[in-house]
Parts: structure tokens; C-alpha cells; sequence
């Protein structure tokens, strides 16, 4: 291998044998701290915070280094799920009765309005659509 890579056996035995870099050291502190860390605080905090949480404990690493290191360790945060409620749902508090459907169509105009608003993405930007009518003369 060592013929094959250009290497001296010599270098290699001795690159083997060389002890760890004081980095790779306080990285390994720092790993076992964020293993405790992501425990206690169930598995919710991402590189972020748990910088804020290393440098309350006393170590100091950038938060993009943190961020690496999780990566490597495999450490994630747990995302919760989102609640979207939905109004077309059965027993929704956003659904709402139509007050109109109830009433006869306005005999003059002016008197009932009705708007409504939508966007859609076009050429990468968002445009926003507004309507406003009159229901007596539409």
C-alpha cells in the first residue's frame, strides 16, 4: 500500500502512531457534549441552538462548525409536525356560514359587495389577484 500510494513505511508508521491534534481532541469534548445535550433537550435543537447551548457550557465553536459536526455524528433535530387546520374540515372553527346565500339578490346597486383576493407564482415572483363586485349589477 504504501508503494502503491508513494508513501515511506517509515511516514507511515509514524503518521499511524502520532497522537491526535489538539482540534480533534476538543472536537471529540465537544461531540460527547452535544450527544448529552440532544438527550436532554429531547432531540429538538438544531446547529443554532445548540451553539447557544455550547457556549453557555463553555466551549467555544463557531455555530457552522457545530453544524458539521452534527452532520458527522448524525445528529438532527426532530421536527414537529404542523397542525394546518382547514376550513372545508368537518367541525372547523375557521369555517364560516355564507350570509349571502341567505339573502335575495340586492335590488340596487351600492348596496352589497363582495371581494376576494389569490396569488400565484409568475416568473418566480408572487402576483397577487384582487376582485371587488357589485352584486346587484356583477
Amino acid at each position: 500500500m504504501c508503494r502503491l500510494l508513494g508513501v515511506s513505511r517509515g511516514g507511515y508508521y509514524a503518521w499511524r502512531d502520532r497522537p491526535g491534534s489538539f482540534q480533534q481532541a476538543y472536537n471529540g469534548l465537544i461531540v460527547d457534549e452535544m450527544h448529552k445535550i440532544h438527550k436532554e433537550v429531547k432531540e429538538v435543537y438544531g446547529s443554532p441552538r445548540m451553539a447557544v447551548e455550547l457556549r453557555n457550557r463553555g466551549y467555544s465553536r463557531c455555530e457552522n462548525t457545530i453544524a458539521k459536526l452534527m452532520q458527522a455524528q448524525g445528529i438532527r433535530a426532530k421536527m414537529d409536525k404542523r397542525y394546518k387546520p382547514r376550513q372545508w374540515q368537518k367541525g372547523s372553527k375557521l369555517a364560516k356560514k355564507n350570509l349571502l346565500a341567505e339573502m335575495p339578490l340586492p335590488p340596487l346597486p351600492h348596496e352589497v359587495w363582495v371581494a376576494d383576493f389569490t396569488y400565484t407564482c409568475h416568473r418566480g415572483r408572487f402576483v397577487y389577484l384582487s376582485t371587488i363586485m357589485d352584486l346587484c349589477t356583477r
